[in-house]
């Protein structure tokens, strides 16, 4: 996927955004794994620049914080602070998309289902509150970590909690400092 930066479109938008975030966190992993921070870092990063805008499954605004906080904590094992606080305030950022929590249609026949796009922005809302913690913005990290456990609680509240998305949800709420 990643070959020369040639990516093929495959189906769905929201696929192949996910493909090629997917197949540079398996490569970054592997490059942890050898200890090779530099080569991870840089496919964290490489995960975080998915074409803006051009209709293949990646909105306007900050939706990378989980690479982004990825990335600064690989470059922090190379004693790259600098760069890591760079990385860290890049996943804080909140980016311009509108953030609605109520939505007046009764009727809405969605592109995906609600684990392909709710579970993406809540697990990128996580991240940003690491990032903001990493940032020295406690504070922020709080708020934001609130709502999205006040989410997970609401999962909880409408019996999803045998749905995959929420499990995923639940473990990254339940390694986070209350």
């Amino acid at each position: 996927l990643l070959l020369n930066n040639n990516f093929l479109l495959c189906e769905g938008k929201a696929l192949s955004r996910r493909l090629y975030e997917v197949a540079c966190d398996a490569l970054a992993n592997k490059a942890a794994a050898r200890k090779d921070h530099e080569a991870a870092a840089g496919f964290y990063s490489l995960a975080s620049q998915y074409p803006e805008n051009i209709g293949i499954g990646k909105p306007s605004g900050n939706k990378e914080a989980q690479w982004h906080y990825m990335a600064g904590l690989e470059l922090r094992q190379l004693g790259r602070e600098d760069k890591a606080r760079e990385c860290f305030a890049a996943g804080a950022a909140t980016g311009d998309w509108m953030d609605i929590d109520f939505f007046p249609l009764k009727t809405v026949i969605w592109e995906s289902s609600w684990e392909s796009i709710d579970v993406q922005y809540w697990t990128n809302l996580y991240y940003r509150a690491r990032c903001l913690e990493m940032i020295g913005q406690p504070r922020q990290s709080a708020l934001v970590q609130q709502r999205f456990n006040t989410y997970v609680q609401s999962l909880e509240q409408r019996n999803h909690i045998h749905n995959t998305g929420y499990r995923k949800l639940k473990m990254l709420a339940d390694c986070t400092p209350d």
